[in-house]
């Protein structure tokens, strides 16, 4: 028996969480066994639905950990499909309680969010990824939370040297919840192209029908703005993003830890993001910030970095986001789980 049971979801297209816990499980794999959350949703006209039925569903074969065993979930939001009490749980944010209206504006979601709630209290270790969310979840819960960031792979996510910048070029990988703040990245680019000319701003993530065709009409008012919805790409073709780009751009209001920017400087590529706490205290001093309610304070930024040579070259971005590498993540795991006896060989992992 392995000594860990790892409790992760398996989503047909991954977001950043997903991808997270996926990484992190290959890392771990030889002291890792698993109990997997299934999500399935049918997408209509854009719009995702019966994705909370599956996780009713998943409650139909609980888990029952066996003597001995460590119980670990990769997310808070997989709480009510254990129905053993939880060792270890990774908080990533709490937007679904600091965001009401639009995360539980119905009773179901509202009830199963609420759900969350008594493992999150009654599990022995929190573990969140950054110090913003650590005060959050000790205002919501009142509980303490150990740290340890997020982990980046920075010898995939990489400067291409072959791979030339293109001029006026901004790059945002993002989904289309409210909080992202999608309509003034878009109208921001748009006052930035009537100085700077044509500026090509690519969007990668889902594609959501209602969404797109609300940036596509902000987009009309500016003619020298071309967006692109790319929708899902490969791993290696989002590093290609990332090295095209001349800016990495999130406007999001609210975040947990902020994998993309760091993503974005591992491939050397600036980002300008909004002046929220938790993207100041992850990206540091190698980001520019703006407030991401005014599009015009917005686009004189990106107006001012597609004008100006950079003032972080590509290399000195890259050596910030390697403090995230996983070589310097992984020790804190191992120290964590050693506190549950559970010896982890290093060598094994790096």
């Amino acid at each position: 028996m392995k000594p860990i049971r790892y409790i992760i979801s398996r989503d047909k297209k991954p977001n950043g969480i997903s991808n997270q816990s996926n990484q992190f499980a290959e890392i771990f794999k030889d002291y890792l066994s698993y109990h997997v959350i299934r999500r399935w949703e049918k997408r209509i006209r854009g719009k995702a639905h019966f994705g909370f039925m599956s996780f009713a569903l998943n409650r139909l074969a609980p888990l029952k950990k066996a003597k001995g065993e460590i119980l670990h979930a990769s997310d808070f939001g997989l709480i009510p499909h254990i129905s053993d009490p939880i060792d270890i749980v990774e908080v990533w944010d709490l937007i679904p309680f600091k965001r009401l209206w639009t995360h539980q504006d119905k009773l179901f979601k509202s009830m199963y969010y609420c759900s969350f709630i008594p493992g999150a209290v009654k599990c022995d270790q929190i573990v969140v990824h950054s110090k913003t969310i650590q005060k959050d979840v000790k205002e919501y819960l009142n509980r303490d939370s150990l740290v340890i960031p997020a982990g980046v792979d920075t010898h995939s996510f990489r400067i291409l040297p072959n791979v030339k910048k293109e001029e006026n070029s901004v790059l945002c990988v993002s989904g289309h919840y409210e909080h992202k703040n999608m309509l003034n990245l878009v109208e921001s680019c748009g006052l930035a192209s009537v100085r700077a000319g044509d500026i090509h701003l690519r969007i990668v993530g889902p594609i959501d029908d209602k969404s797109v065709s609300r940036m596509n009409e902000v987009a009309g008012n500016f003619p020298y703005l071309d967006i692109e919805h790319v929708g899902f790409v490969s791993h290696d073709f989002l590093i290609e993003l990332y090295n095209l780009s001349e800016i990495y751009c999130s406007l999001s209001m609210v975040e947990g830890f902020g994998l993309t920017p760091i993503e974005s400087m591992a491939c050397g590529t600036i980002p300008i993001l909004s002046d929220i706490p938790c993207h100041k205290e992850i990206a540091g001093n190698y980001a520019f910030y703006v407030d991401g309610r005014e599009p015009e304070q917005v686009a004189d930024m990106i107006f001012y970095n597609l004008d100006h040579e950079k003032f972080y070259t590509r290399e000195m971005l890259r050596t910030y986001a390697e403090k995230y590498d996983w070589c310097n993540v992984i020790p804190q795991w191992v120290k964590l789980y050693s506190q549950y006896g559970v010896e982890i060989n290093m060598d094994d992992l790096l």
